[in-house]
């Protein structure tokens, strides 16, 4: 939803699922079972759909086989992706990374030179321990944090300015004191947001929906943070790790 608010903007944009495991970015924007990347002087061509260039393991591997990979194998799939993948000139290129701190995270660490993360949590305890260790590892890399975003923060019942917190009271603020970050934005609980989704239709694809709105403006902040990153020269370069 974030990459199609920037297209929708006038960015070039390219999202790569770094999720090998599980991979949802096919069926999040409409892509059918069992298309495949086409070659073109040895370099893989992006899929294309709602006006973004898409890279996942979801198009390497038949949709109903497993990626039983290893460390090392999953890096290698990783930077194949990354690396050999005809992206053109692009804006932004989105990593959608799975949660943790592990194979995954380090290897976009050291093989590219990243603008910033952006850190995604939900409003419950034990969300925020994860983005916490996230936040560390991030730190640990010198790899500059844009900011947080709280997905599900609360819900709006139709007819009510009420909020309900399905989660308990929002984590973020702490989270953001505690790290001297900036809340990037909080997006509510919308069922639309979901039911788009699975049918590869993102919601953000609806400017003026309620859900579109939202996005159009996490966009705005997003961009905004990356430039002060790169402009400021915090972006950071290829980060090498002892074991």
């Amino acid at each position: 939803n974030l990459a199609v608010s920037l297209q929708k903007q006038g960015a070039s944009v390219g999202v790569l699922d770094a999720d090998i495991y599980g991979p949802s970015l096919p069926t999040m924007l409409g892509v059918p079972p069992g298309t495949q990347p086409m070659m073109q002087d040895n370099q893989i061509l992006p899929i294309e759909k709602q006006g973004l260039k898409l890279m996942s393991a979801g198009f390497l591997f038949p949709p109903d086989q497993a990626a039983v990979l290893r460390g090392p194998m999953v890096s290698n799939v990783l930077q194949q992706m990354l690396l050999q993948t005809k992206w053109g000139e692009l804006d932004y290129l989105i990593l959608d990374m799975p949660p943790g701190t592990g194979d995954i995270q380090l290897t976009i660490s050291q093989v590219v030179p990243l603008t910033g993360a952006v850190i995604i949590t939900t409003p419950q305890k034990i969300s925020l321990i994860d983005v916490n260790k996230g936040i560390a590892m991030f730190s640990q890399v010198n790899v500059p944090i844009l900011g947080i975003i709280e997905n599900m923060s609360y819900m709006i019942q139709d007819g009510s300015e009420e909020k309900i917190y399905l989660y308990g009271p929002s984590g973020a603020p702490h989270l953001a004191a505690t790290y001297g970050l900036d809340i990037l934005g909080q997006v509510p609980f919308y069922t639309d947001v979901v039911t788009k989704c699975d049918s590869g239709v993102p919601a953000a694809t609806d400017e003026n929906s309620a859900a579109g709105v939202v996005y159009h403006d996490l966009a705005g902040k997003v961009a905004r943070a990356a430039s002060t990153a790169m402009l400021s020269g915090e972006s950071c370069p290829n980060v090498d790790i002892e074991w």
